[in-house]
């Protein structure tokens, strides 16, 4: 994570969502927002909460940081779909 941080830093706008979705600490992820912080780059921290081998491309994942909502924003209406079906899901869970 930070090294790929690092190699794309000097490419990075505030246009740009910088969604990282490794296995890394959160120490990871904070020394990541640090590299990258001063482009202005939104930036998600995605956890991903099953295989991605079960779901492929629909494996339910969390965002967090300040580019949460950018990111999620630029998914297809599809994954926005599943999003909103792995919701409902865990609201009936808690019932």
């Amino acid at each position: 994570s930070v090294g790929v941080a690092e190699a794309c830093k000097d490419f990075m706008t505030p246009d740009h969502i910088y969604v990282d979705v490794s296995s890394s600490s959160p120490k990871v992820m904070q020394d990541v927002w640090a590299i990258i912080k001063d482009t202005g780059v939104q930036f998600a921290d995605g956890a991903l909460l099953d295989t991605v081998p079960k779901y492929r491309h629909r494996v339910p994942t969390v965002l967090a940081g300040n580019g949460a909502q950018a990111a999620y924003d630029a998914l297809t209406d599809e994954q926005k779909e599943t999003v909103r079906d792995m919701v409902r899901l865990m609201r009936k869970r808690n019932e």
